[in-house]
């Protein structure tokens, strides 16, 4: 079977994971976290929220994982894959500006959405803008 991934990986129309800065929410309707997609030595390594995933996917992995995702329309529980399909790419700066609202939080606003992602925002929990 593997004699024929890096032929169908190629395709276009499939994901490809791009090294970068992205924000991605967790759950759906809930706080973008910023996120990194690193270049690993076999394959590629995600940095969610400040923290290092502990997997690193091949090319391999994903054409998998996609598969999977598209038969049991789970694409959005797989971590790299949910970067990739519903991320929104970032510049650096704005990718330490979100870390850095993270410690502020963590000090100053421990209600604030960034310090749970896992949790949708409701508008009526949300602080206003001023």
């Amino acid at each position: 079977m593997s004699d024929f991934l890096p032929s169908i990986a190629d395709e276009p129309g499939l994901p490809q994971p791009r090294t970068g800065f992205y924000l991605v929410a967790l759950v759906p309707g809930g706080w973008k976290v910023p996120v990194e997609i690193t270049a690993e030595q076999c394959g590629w390594g995600l940095i969610v929220d400040g923290d290092t995933h502990p997997l690193t996917w091949s090319r391999e992995d994903v054409l998998l994982a996609y598969a999977r995702g598209i038969l049991t329309g789970e694409l959005f529980n797989h971590p790299l894959l949910r970067v990739v399909l519903f991320g929104e790419a970032i510049p650096e700066h704005q990718y330490l500006h979100r870390l850095a609202l993270k410690d502020w939080a963590r000090q100053h606003e421990p209600e604030h959405p960034c310090l749970h992602p896992e949790h949708a925002m409701l508008l009526g929990n949300t602080p206003p803008p001023f």
